[in-house]
């Protein structure tokens, strides 16, 4: 039977018959047991040559549809290879029949998924070919030829290279703009499997691939916002593609997704958002936009939503130290205070919701019971302007004859032209100071714009004069330990002193003063002088901070809040590195071993 049908395809005189034999060869090949007959009796290889020889489309199309379709079952693959059927699919890809690029882009997709087939396809030219039609008008020609693309570049480094050297990586970025879901889909996969390659991260990102995907992440559908979200969160291990990202509206598009009711698109937007709030633009973006709410709210999910926004949450809240002291209470050693801003909201409003940005707590009007901590160490203030230079006034010429005649000056004399020579040097320092003010009043406009915030907040003299201070005097001491205690000292004094435990109401209330003369609830850290454990601790983490001494910040219950540092302690004779909490409050400067009843004491009430 297989014998009389092949023959039905050779005969010229039957050629209309063609494409009806060729449909029931096809439906023999799809089984196992007659494939290895019709491979075995020679008809296969006939039917390849017959195929790729043929000038009826039809029949060509059919052909080629069966051969894929054979090509499906793993035994078939085998035998399909052993008749290099790689280069029949590749001859068909050149064809000016749209329908039977189709059927040769199937085939070789089919035989993609066989390893020694990729490597068939590779060696043959079918990538070329394969990018060649990529630009075709038709939208199932471009899909049937990335959904190819896919299994051939699929775990092949080889092939993934010869892709872009044959111009695939411009034509794979433009498909992420294409109006088939299928062909954005395919080729977000595609740019996935190159971004596992260093140098094709950095020419995907040359190409524009960061701003396509950030399209497709607006695109209604949801394969396409999936495929693209997973995408970009493989690119952006690359700090470029992060700055990309954040610069190229990607973070508002995420936010948008975070809110879709799709679960794997809103696993993918986690994904994406984890890796790219590695970029400190990114993070407080995604901030300001709400993301910390919706990813805490996410965070308690079960599966791997809950996993994936988990993620999400910690390199939020690792890319700003505010958001993270404001979800966990704590800052660890390695979270260090520098060139940064920082705010402590206190316990009542970080229980209370999600993370509220700065700016939108700049806002809010202004609320004595609910002072906000902060630090600013973006910004020195400004030196003070040097005095203006008094210039000495020469004596009079009659006043330096000689010692003899200057001895013989009555003391009226005298007194008149001292009071005179006073009164040419408070004449001339007036001039001097006016000429002054006038070049200060000249160049204010100037200098108010050299020195504006690079953020939000006002600079906080108070807080570089306790840096400035502790640099001088207590880093230059030897031992690490004695730096510690002194610092302490300092923090307590510079905070009014030691605090009997029963009587704290009067320092509670200085940051309720400080809020009223400035009529703001930011209360800088270096302006508050009498305060307790939240404002003594902050401020004994920040100067720890700044002279490279490990210090973790903790906030507790009940208005509780304390510091602990890593110190050798030789205690028992063996010298070995222990934790303590320092006591800013009461025994000051005093080192209170972590978990004994005297440290625990301090962090409860």
């Amino acid at each position: 039977t297989h014998t009389h049908t092949h023959t039905h395809t050779r005969t010229q005189e039957y050629s209309s018959l063609h494409t009806q034999a060729v449909q029931a060869l096809a439906l023999c090949l799809e089984d196992t047991a007659n494939m290895a007959a019709i491979q075995s009796s020679g008809c296969l290889k006939q039917l390849l040559i017959h195929v790729a020889e043929s000038t009826v489309p039809d029949m060509k199309r059919n052909a080629a549809l069966a051969l894929a379709k054979a090509a499906s079952n793993v035994v078939n693959q085998k035998l399909l290879h052993e008749q290099e059927v790689e280069k029949t699919f590749i001859q068909l890809l050149s064809s000016e029949d749209d329908g039977v690029c189709m059927a040769g882009a199937e085939g070789v997709g089919a035989m993609a998924t066989l390893s020694s087939g990729k490597q068939a396809i590779g060696q043959e030219g079918g990538l070329e070919a394969l990018v060649t039609l990529l630009g075709k008008e038709n939208g199932g020609v471009r899909a049937a030829v990335i959904q190819a693309l896919v299994e051939v570049i699929n775990e092949s480094p080889a092939n993934t290279k010869q892709l872009s050297e044959c111009a695939g990586v411009e034509a794979l970025v433009n498909l992420l703009s294409d109006s088939e879901a299928t062909c954005r889909v395919c080729a977000a996969r595609c740019i996935a499997t190159m971004a596992t390659d260093d140098a094709l991260r950095a020419s995907l990102a040359g190409a524009g691939a960061v701003g396509a995907l950030v399209q497709c992440l607006s695109f209604q559908d949801s394969a396409v916002q999936t495929e693209a979200a997973q995408t970009i969160a493989l690119l952006a291990c690359d700090a470029a593609v992060r700055d990309q990202f954040a610069s190229g509206g990607g973070v508002v598009a995420l936010i948008k997704l975070l809110k879709c009711s799709h679960d794997s698109v809103r696993r993918s937007a986690m994904w994406a958002l984890s890796e790219c709030a590695r970029s400190k633009e990114a993070a407080e973006e995604a901030c300001k936009l709400g993301a910390l709410g919706i990813v805490q709210g996410l965070s308690s999910a079960q599966g791997k939503l809950g996993g994936f926004a988990r993620a999400a949450l910690t390199s939020l809240v690792d890319s700003s130290y505010a958001a993270k002291y404001w979800i966990t209470g704590k800052l660890s050693q390695t979270d260090i205070l520098y060139e940064c801003e920082f705010f402590d909201a206190g316990l009542a409003l970080s229980s209370a919701g999600p993370f509220v940005p700065l700016a939108e707590l700049i806002s809010r009007p202004l609320n004595l019971n609910l002072p906000i901590l902060t630090v600013n160490l973006l910004t020195m203030p400004a030196p003070p302007a040097p005095p203006p230079p008094v210039e000495e006034v020469p004596a009079p010429s009659s006043a330096l004859d000689g010692s003899q005649s200057a001895q013989s000056i009555s003391g009226r004399t005298k007194s008149r032209n001292t009071a005179s020579k006073a009164e040419g040097k408070v004449k001339k320092a007036t001039k001097n100071e006016k000429e002054a003010e006038s070049c200060i009043s000249e160049e204010s406009d100037e200098t108010v714009a050299l020195e504006k915030p690079p953020g939000p907040l006002a600079p906080d003299p108070g807080l570089w004069s306790h840096i400035s201070y502790v640099k001088t005097c207590i880093l230059t001491l030897p031992v690490a330990r004695d730096q510690v205690q002194q610092l302490a000292r300092y923090v307590s004094d510079k905070m009014g002193g030691p605090v009997h435990k029963t009587g704290t109401f009067g320092f509670e209330l200085s940051a309720s003063e400080i809020q009223q003369r400035l009529h703001t609830n930011l209360v800088p850290l270096g302006e508050v002088k009498a305060g307790v454990f939240q404002h003594r601790a902050l401020l004994f983490k920040a100067l720890c901070d700044q002279m490279g001494v490990g210090c973790s910040l903790v906030r507790g219950e009940y208005g509780r809040h304390w510091n602990e540092v890593t110190l050798m302690d030789d205690q028992g004779g063996s010298c070995s590195p222990s934790t303590f909490v320092v006591d800013l409050m009461f025994d000051v400067g005093r080192l209170l071993r972590v978990q004994t009843s005297e440290a625990v004491a301090y962090q409860h009430f």
